[in-house]
């Protein structure tokens, strides 16, 4: 609003007035934009990987440089002047102690750098005789999922306070949206627009924390009670490891790293603890015996 007022001022030429409102707030609110987009990049650099050595931004990394390297490992940052924690980097540590951290999961093949650093790691520790980049690979196994028997772990969401409290804002939006607006805004359309955006983000925060579990003798399949039509399915044996995991101001989540290194994060207020160490040792023991019936697929 306050960007569009600013444009409308500047044509008419009196864009010193209202000077916090037109001119002040969309400042500070185009500075926060450019500053996230900078703080993502800076953090970004372009990575190559060959045989021979590693190229980090402009900084080339030989082989032979290299200590040891951490696949999983966390990092803490400041966001403007807010700590910030990075729950999953890969971490890269020379000889003469200097350490780079690398946030994988900026980029958009991450899971590919992160095979690629495993198999570093593996020649490092003298399990390969020669680093080599690996191949793509895929661990989906193509299996119709709807034939299987499903145990699912849930509660309601209406047992969440925070649900509760979110669907109220989201039903309190939509009957205004439908009933005009805002009354008392000066600008209706804006009045709409401001209903629109609650109604949105709100009903994000429903989607993002409301995912509830199904495990099958085969599979494991995602899906969301406030957003139906979409779910993800895991075959057992593409599955690596699997936990809770529980970030700051967030619901706990089920943490799924798939054995070509992708990283799956589910939150979800529809369990408990005892649930998630029930939907957790469900999903090992059914892989495990599945991994029994199939010799040929390493664990």
């Amino acid at each position: 609003m306050g960007l569009l007022k600013l444009i409308k001022d500047i044509y008419a030429g009196r864009a010193i007035d209202d000077l916090g409102f037109t001119l002040v707030f969309p400042l500070v609110v185009i500075a926060f934009v450019i500053y996230s987009i900078y703080f993502y990049w800076s953090k970004s650099p372009k990575i190559k990987i060959n045989p021979e050595a590693i190229k980090i931004g402009n900084e080339v990394i030989r082989i032979q440089e290299i200590e040891s390297i951490q696949i999983y490992s966390h990092s803490n940052s400041f966001f403007l002047f807010v700590p910030y924690t990075y729950a999953e980097v890969s971490s890269i540590k020379l000889k003469n102690g200097v350490e780079y951290k690398l946030f994988v999961e900026h980029y958009s093949n991450g899971s590919r750098l992160r095979v690629c650093l495993n198999e570093l790691d593996k020649y490092l520790r003298g399990e390969r005789n020669v680093f080599e980049i690996p191949e793509s690979t895929k661990t989906t196994i193509l299996q119709r999922y709807d034939l299987e028997n499903f145990i699912t772990f849930k509660n309601s969401p209406l047992k969440s306070f925070m649900n509760c409290g979110y669907l109220s804002v989201v039903i309190f939006c939509l009957l205004m949206i439908i009933s005009g607006g805002i009354p008392w805004a000066i600008n209706p359309l804006a009045g709409t627009g401001i209903l629109i955006l609650l109604c949105s983000m709100f009903y994000f925060a429903l989607v993002w924390q409301n995912h509830y579990f199904m495990v099958s003798d085969n599979f494991l399949l995602v899906k969301n009670d406030f957003f139906p039509w979409r779910k993800k399915a895991f075959h057992l044996t593409g599955i690596d490891t699997v936990s809770s995991q529980l970030l700051p101001k967030q619901e706990t989540s089920l943490k799924i790293i798939t054995t070509d290194y992708r990283i799956y994060r589910y939150q979800s207020s529809l369990l408990d603890d005892k649930q998630f160490l029930s939907l957790i040792r469900k999903i090992r023991n059914n892989k495990r015996s599945l991994l029994k019936r199939k010799p040929s697929l390493a664990f």
